[in-house]
């Protein structure tokens, strides 16, 4: 299904925030893109793409990024959403999760009760 154009807007300014999150991300790392392609196992073509937001990450993409960077799924996924996507304090709750790993069990044993 196609989407109508105020759908297909909405994700084109989805892809381009992503992509200027991402490259400010390649960039805190002090990367250039070619350096970044290298470490992800892209083209620098494919990254220039994706930091344009001419081409999405898809899900496969970010698990692959994180691998790469040995950084935490959740915690990337917050760094490259726009502020406006996510909850108030959710990146606080995920930063805790991550860093606090006896509290990540914690939580994951009161979900099986």
């Amino acid at each position: 299904m196609t989407p109508v154009p105020s759908q297909a807007s909405a994700a084109d300014d989805w892809d381009r925030l992503i992509g200027a999150r991402l490259r400010e991300l390649r960039m805190s790392l002090g990367l250039r893109q070619a350096d970044f392609a290298e470490r992800l196992g892209k083209d620098r073509s494919t990254i220039s793409k994706y930091e344009r937001g001419e081409r999405q990450l898809a899900l496969t993409d970010l698990l692959e990024i994180a691998a790469r960077l040995d950084y935490p799924l959740l915690p990337l996924v917050l760094k490259l959403l726009p502020a406006s996507a996510v909850p108030p304090g959710l990146d606080t709750v995920v930063a805790r999760l991550v860093h606090e790993p006896g509290l990540l069990e914690a939580v994951r044993m009161g979900l099986r009760q």
